[in-house]
């Protein structure tokens, strides 16, 4: 699935902007390589509070907010 994600994102037109909203983040490895790939503003929800915590210690970026 984030291979085919990986791969949309050579669609993107670079200087553009775009917004991703990331449903079920878990840990937030996937929403940062998304971000380190893509380069976009994303933003990452979970559930799990201990996920958030979680993502938020270990894959926090500039362009990446998450609830």
């Amino acid at each position: 699935m984030l291979e085919e994600i990986y791969n949309d994102g050579e669609r993107l037109i670079p200087g553009e902007t775009y917004d991703i909203l990331d449903i079920g983040c878990g840990m937030g490895h996937g929403t940062f390589m998304l971000s380190d790939i893509l380069g976009v503003e994303i933003t990452a929800i979970d559930i799990s509070k201990e996920s958030i915590i979680y993502a938020e210690q270990n894959y926090g970026a500039s362009n990446i907010q998450i609830y």
